[in-house]
């Protein structure tokens, strides 16, 4: 019924039959379904919680890249709600919730405020975050790498039943590379 960005891990939502995938996409595009993700970040943002509202383009020179943009031609407006949920030294733990739901959308709004997803290639350039990037930790305890892949999870999905329109709500728990990550950043910060 929707997507994730590759790399992202989390609850996504599977419809068994048209009708059915029809009704849940609707409520997709009345934006009626409540979507919250966690994301482990480099920094701390300024404020402890607050809308990011831009409007988001193909990145002018890298064309599977998004990026904020002017209002206008091809750009679209993407708005994101932030909480953070907790500081780890130079790193944060943060409540995401999308009200848009434009391609990178989250991605891009957190390197806007200037506090990028960590071991997020694509725009980070960074594609791991190992246990030495943590300050008092040695090179050595390296091996492997804490998380291989953007720290972004589709924590929870909230929709009304398409018969019932009871309200439902779905979630994942964090997966082992970013629960690892947090644990070593909560041990060392």
């Amino acid at each position: 019924v929707h997507r994730l960005d590759r790399d992202t891990s989390g609850v996504i939502l599977i419809a068994k039959d048209n009708q059915v995938h029809q009704l849940i996409s609707k409520q997709f595009e009345q934006r009626e379904v409540k979507k919250e993700y966690r994301a482990i970040v480099r920094g701390v943002p300024e404020l402890v919680s607050d809308y990011i509202r831009t409007h988001v383009c193909v990145h002018t020179r890298v064309r599977e890249k998004m990026m904020v943009c002017a209002p206008g031609g091809r750009s679209r407006e993407a708005t994101t709600f932030y909480r953070t949920a907790e500081v780890l030294g130079g790193w944060s733990l943060l409540e995401l919730h999308p009200h848009t739901g434009r391609t990178h959308q989250l991605r891009v709004h957190m390197l806007h405020i200037g506090t990028p997803i960590i071991a997020d290639k694509l725009y980070t350039g960074q594609r791991t975050f190992k246990k030495s990037e943590i300050p008092g930790i040695s090179a050595e305890d390296d091996t492997p790498p804490l998380i291989s892949r953007q720290a972004l999870h589709a924590f929870r999905l909230t929709i009304r039943h398409p018969v019932s329109g009871k309200k439902m709500q779905f979630e994942a728990p964090l997966p082992s590379d970013m629960q690892d990550t947090l644990d070593a950043l909560r041990e060392h910060q």
